[in-house]
């Protein structure tokens, strides 16, 4: 029963999250206009994101080595 209201619970964010990022009255001319330099930016951060998923895996690798040697 807490797994399935930890789910909704996690739908529910996820379509509120959705409905933040996609709707907006004043759109304009969106994204269309903005400098090409902001392609650099989206690699950094990606790269940042790819340590930092690397780091978390080694910390539960590195758990899970020291639950079974106990």
């Amino acid at each position: 029963m807490r797994s399935l209201l930890l789910l909704a619970v996690f739908m529910l964010c996820a379509c509120i999250v959705v409905g933040q990022v996609n709707f907006t009255p004043t759109w304009g001319q969106g994204k269309r206009n903005a400098p090409a330099s902001d392609e650099c930016k989206s690699m950094d951060t990606l790269i940042y994101i790819y340590k930092l998923v690397q780091n978390e895996a080694q910390r539960i690798a590195m758990c899970e080595r020291m639950s079974i040697t106990s």
